[in-house]
């Protein structure tokens, strides 16, 4: 589910981020398909958080649910006030589910803290 890029020229440079790959439903029905909803994760490993891109997706949910199914985190904001929004990644390792909720896009996607 996860892909990976790997910057920088050594250890002390280096950044890790990970694509989180959403798998994504649009909720309702919506005549012009080339334009909608969307949205985009990227784990930055180093830093900690997930970095979320939501277009068109108005008041969004955030949820990171643990492998048990238990409600890790919460979080909500206006997409249409800034696309842009941070989430905090737990610090214990296991494998974690984002959730983001919206009313007209739904989206999963699996990453793993190590």
């Amino acid at each position: 589910c996860v892909n990976s890029s790997i910057y920088g020229n050594n250890d002390s440079d280096r950044k890790c981020q990970m694509e989180i790959i959403l798998k994504k439903a649009n909720k309702g029905f919506n005549t012009d398909r080339s334009i909608g909803a969307d949205a985009m994760a990227t784990y930055y490993i180093d830093m900690g958080y997930i970095e979320l891109l939501c277009n068109d997706t108005k008041e969004t949910s955030v949820y990171i649910v643990n492998s048990k199914g238990e409600e890790i985190s919460y979080d909500s904001f206006d997409a249409g006030m800034t696309p842009y929004y941070m989430v905090d990644v737990p610090q214990t390792p296991g494998t974690y589910y984002i959730i983001i909720d919206s009313p007209v896009l739904y989206a999963e996607g699996a990453f793993v803290v190590e």
